[in-house]
């Protein structure tokens, strides 16, 4: 199979998104800066504000992860099905 140079990517082409494009970025990256900061130091403010055990802390600290781990496929599974792909 040939590329077709009507198949070209260009920088420009970023000035095509829609608006509703850019919204979804902005939010994704404003949700995400928040849940790392607040990750990086939740351990630190369980152990020492709140004396938790380190081995309960790991335990807290981890929840997020295996619940967007385990979430993603039905999330995703739904959304296709809404969509109707």
């Amino acid at each position: 199979m040939e590329a077709s140079t009507d198949d070209e990517v260009s920088l420009k082409d970023i000035k095509k998104f829609p608006y509703i494009y850019w919204l979804i970025l902005i939010n994704c990256v404003c949700n995400y800066v928040c849940i790392f900061i607040f990750m990086q130091y939740s351990a630190a403010l369980l152990k020492d504000k709140y004396q938790v055990d380190s081995l309960i802390v790991g335990r807290l600290t981890t929840i997020p992860y295996f619940m967007g781990a385990g979430l993603t496929p039905f999330a995703g599974a739904l959304i296709d099905k809404i969509g109707n792909r």
